[in-house]
């Protein structure tokens, strides 16, 4: 264990309408580790997804000062869309993700239509109500009002991002949340 600065500490919440939402990795490696047990994947194929799963996070950590983020997540074992939904409630705001913008591992495409899935997808999908809205509003709209916004995310956000890491993926913003 060790001590954090409390002025260095990034929390799940405190995300504001007009963030723009990153990644720094692939998603999949929750998939790309049931198909290695299942025998479904080599670890050849896996090399990418176990590589990044052995990357420290010192860079994106460093990378979230640097650009002063509102809120941010790691994407484990509940997914993108639980880990997105703690961070959207706890802020008392909504998500818009550009599915076709999510970064994904070699095969894993594939692999979750073949239902290869961690075990405990399937249990924390038995014991939450539906997170994901097919409903939602497209995100290009939405994206587009990021470089018309008065506090502009590609422009806090995107410098520091360029200083640290080769490659990261613009894959959503945050709304208000609606009156549903």
């Amino acid at each position: 264990f060790g001590t954090v600065d409390p002025a260095r500490l990034v929390r799940n919440e405190g995300a504001r309408p007009g963030d723009a939402l990153y990644l720094t990795k692939p998603l999949g490696t929750g998939i790309v580790s049931a198909a290695l047990k299942i025998g479904s994947m080599t670890e050849g194929a896996a090399r990418d997804a176990i590589e990044s799963m052995m990357e420290l996070n010192k860079a994106g950590g460093e990378a979230m000062l640097a650009a002063n983020v509102h809120a941010c997540t790691d994407v484990t074992g509940f997914g993108l869309a639980g880990h997105l939904h703690e961070m959207v409630e706890a802020s008392g705001v909504e998500a818009v993700i550009d599915f076709a913008a999510l970064p994904l591992f070699e095969g894993v495409w594939d692999l979750s239509c073949a239902y290869c899935r961690p075990n405990r997808c399937f249990s924390i999908m038995e014991l939450n109500p539906p997170i994901v809205s097919s409903s939602s509003p497209l995100i290009e709209p939405l994206l587009s009002k990021i470089k018309t916004t008065s506090v502009n995310p590609l422009r806090i956000i995107y410098p520091p991002l360029v200083s640290y890491f080769s490659v990261f993926f613009l894959v959503g913003l945050i709304i208000h949340k609606s009156c549903s």
